[in-house]
């Protein structure tokens, strides 16, 4: 007993206090007994030993004390059966810390206390600790049907169908009466039955099916969180597949607010995302999928995913300058500037233009006059213009050089050179009515 190696110490005593025992049991040994008992949650067998005791001992203040314990006990274990049926898992675990305080022997050894706490550590989702409880009790006694089958209640909780349909078979084997267990397993079966017949249609290619069976599969039981995640994921892959971004986005959103680390979840949003053309949010959920990648393959499928966003983003930056004048590459000055006059005069918005038009006119224009900032353009890869030209040209000294550039780099991109041609749009308006702005307007132009 001094050890609580309860189970040892009470095969000790009701061999003293056995009646074929030698000598009678002397009111110690039968206290000793009691004591045995109560950690063990063999409450009934410590009231028999009780019983004999207090025959024996009519006025033994031990004998009062644990009889006022045995009470008490009886008073938290009502209490747990109440919370447990309420699933109240919160309060179950209090009850179970107060019991142990109560018995004052270690922590729990009784097999039906440790099933309620391994299923109130379930009901929290503490799947470590009750599986590691769950664990105690088959190592235990391998073949009890009880722990077998709390085991398989971790199992399904944490949406390991296949170690649940494993778990309840052999509880049943145990125990061919357990209906708890054909229960689970028969529910167990269905759930998996209809998933496989979800990822066998998903691999086909019927992306309908598959969305239709993982949906089925789902409400056989909405309240498995982890199951419902699993099939939910599943589902938004197939909604992706189908093209049906928003529906798939919206999914995956529900996952990770319950899961915000979910990596599945957060590649397939990002993916719809990307594929629905919100590149920026797509690239944001890519990068943070890239931080959390079970394996070395998906991180670099990430990885490529991410560069090819920025591929991407970057195209939506670029602005073809001869495209917009209206001239091949190797056009001369000249050319250039005959193209501004004639796209000038077409879009400027008093003769009925696109004033955003003409504003991207006047930056092209800007860029392509200057033979500097035109032959850095023109090195500019169109696929990924982040890729800067400062690479091509032994990158910039320092964060001012690019500022020194014509017009600034982002210029040459569409950006800063826009923001400075709708400051100039206004002085090559008035270019057009007074005639003495701009120097490449000629004389017929000066009219309007």
């Amino acid at each position: 007993m001094a050890t609580r190696n309860y189970p040892a110490a009470l095969a000790d005593m009701q061999l003293v206090t056995s009646p074929r025992f030698p000598s009678p049991p002397t009111p110690k040994n039968i206290l000793r007994l009691v004591r045995c008992h109560l950690p063990l949650g063999q409450l009934y067998h410590a009231r028999q030993a009780l019983k004999q005791l207090l025959e024996h001992a009519p006025e033994s203040p031990d004998a009062r004390k644990e009889d006022r314990r045995l009470a008490k006990l009886d008073t938290i274990l009502n209490t747990l059966r109440r919370d447990r049926e309420r699933q109240d898992w919160s309060m179950l675990l209090i009850g179970l810390d107060r019991l142990q305080k109560e018995l004052d022997a270690g922590p729990l050894k009784a097999k039906d206390w440790l099933v309620w706490k391994a299923e109130a550590l379930c009901g929290q989702k503490k799947w470590d600790e009750a599986k590691a409880i769950c664990n105690e009790l088959v190592r235990a006694c391998p073949s009890d049907p009880e722990g077998l089958y709390c085991r398989a209640k971790v199992m399904y909780s944490q949406g390991n169908l296949t170690a649940t349909v494993s778990h309840c078979q052999e509880a049943m084997r145990c125990d061919p009466d357990l209906a708890n267990a054909r229960t689970l397993l028969r529910q167990a079966r269905t759930i998996e039955s209809l998933k496989e017949a979800g990822n066998t249609a998903f691999k086909a290619a019927d992306y309908k099916t598959a969305i239709d069976k993982y949906l089925e599969a789902g409400s056989v039981d909405p309240a498995n969180e982890s199951l419902a995640i699993t099939l939910d994921s599943n589902r938004a892959q197939a909604l992706l597949k189908s093209a049906l971004f928003p529906e798939a986005i919206d999914l995956c959103c529900k996952i990770l607010r319950t899961d915000k680390n979910h990596f599945k979840a957060l590649r397939t949003r990002a993916r719809a995302r990307k594929a629905h053309n919100e590149l920026r949010p797509a690239l944001a959920d890519f990068e943070n999928a890239a931080k959390i990648a079970p394996t070395p393959k998906e991180k670099s499928e990430i990885l490529n995913d991410i560069k090819n966003t920025k591929i991407l983003i970057a195209r939506g930056k670029y602005v073809d300058h001869y495209k917009v004048l209206g001239v091949s590459r190797n056009a001369s000055d000249d050319e250039i500037k005959k193209a501004f006059r004639k796209q000038s005069l077409i879009h400027h918005p008093d003769k009925g233009g696109n004033e955003e038009k003409f504003k991207e006119v006047n930056e092209s224009y800007t860029v392509l006059q200057d033979a500097q900032a035109r032959r850095r353009f023109d090195m500019i890869d169109p696929d990924n213009p982040d890729a800067g030209a400062a690479d091509m040209f032994g990158g910039f000294g320092d964060d001012d050089d690019a500022d020194q550039m014509p017009f600034g780099w982002d210029g040459l991109f569409g950006h800063s050179a826009r923001a400075h041609a709708h400051a100039h749009s206004h002085h090559h308006h008035h270019s057009f009515t007074s005639a003495t702005s701009n120097p490449f307007f000629t004389h017929s132009t000066r009219g309007f």
